[in-house]
């Protein structure tokens, strides 16, 4: 008699059939894990980055807070799902807050969930109907006052608002002329940037005020004696250069006590032309 052990095909569905069991054996023993062990529980909500928003009002408006589980709220999208980020969390953030260019919400095991914010710069502001509007260096209005004037950052004149948002970008009579004084303002925030010396150059900038294609006048504030300085900018694709040379200008008193005139920053030309007379 000849006896036969089980097909190679048998054998073969038998070890798949173990196989699935183990792996879902595997899977029921991680969720089981992540369902239990404190390590999967947030002992932590972090928020970084915050300069004008209030950290408590951020995380209540995330729907995020301790206790939670880590993976509760995930996803959002292949890529916020597979980058352990709370899409739905990050969402409400950027809706609810005019002052947030980016916000990235993230699982960090164990036990922590990190917000990292990343807000906009007020640059300038213009002049509405009973208050002002405060804006970035994209346009973008980030608040309405009223009743005041913020400190510490210039005015941009000779432009006409119209309709308004937060959140959005401002409406105004010459969008070009707005443009360039964004340039400029922009590359003021950029030669703040450099270590060299405390001075910033945004806080000495009175009023900013397109007057062609181009050309911006700036009224800055000298550092001793509290004189202004009429600064007329033509070639606002050189102001990264210009703004960071006027800085180091104003730190090293190279201008003071000029006088009346016009200090001309053109061409690669800086030259102080005083009022006749």
């Amino acid at each position: 008699m000849n006896r036969t052990g089980p097909s190679p095909g048998v054998r073969v569905r038998r070890a798949r059939s173990r196989g699935g069991l183990f792996l879902l054996l595997v899977v029921a023993v991680l969720v089981l894990l992540s369902a239990l062990l404190p390590q999967f529980r947030a002992g932590e909500v972090a928020i970084e980055g915050a300069r004008i928003l209030d950290p408590g009002d951020v995380l209540a408006v995330s729907g995020l807070k301790q206790g939670q589980h880590l993976l509760s709220g995930i996803g959002g999208g292949v890529a916020r799902f597979f980058s352990l980020r709370y899409g739905a969390a990050e969402d409400r953030l950027l809706s609810a807050f005019p002052y947030l260019r980016e916000v990235e919400a993230r699982m960090e095991f164990p036990g922590r969930i990190r917000i990292l914010l990343a807000e906009r710069v007020e640059v300038g502001y213009i002049a509405i109907p009973d208050g002002c509007a405060l804006i970035d260096a994209e346009g973008i209005t980030l608040d309405i006052l009223t009743g005041s004037y913020p400190q510490g950052i210039p005015v941009i004149a000779g432009l006409v608002p119209g309709t308004y948002a937060l959140g959005r970008p401002l409406e105004v009579n010459d969008p070009e002329a707005l443009q360039d004084a964004m340039v400029v303002l922009d590359a003021v925030l950029r030669a703040d940037t450099d270590l060299r010396g405390d001075m910033k150059l945004i806080g000495r900038i009175r009023s900013v005020r397109p007057v062609a294609r181009d050309a911006v006048y700036l009224t800055v504030l000298l550092p001793s004696g509290g004189e202004e300085l009429m600064v007329r900018l033509h070639g606002v694709r050189k102001a990264p250069e210009d703004m960071e040379w006027l800085r180091f200008a104003l730190m090293q008193g190279r201008l003071d006590g000029l006088g009346p005139g016009v200090l001309e920053l053109s061409e690669g030309q800086r030259v102080f032309r005083p009022d006749p007379g």
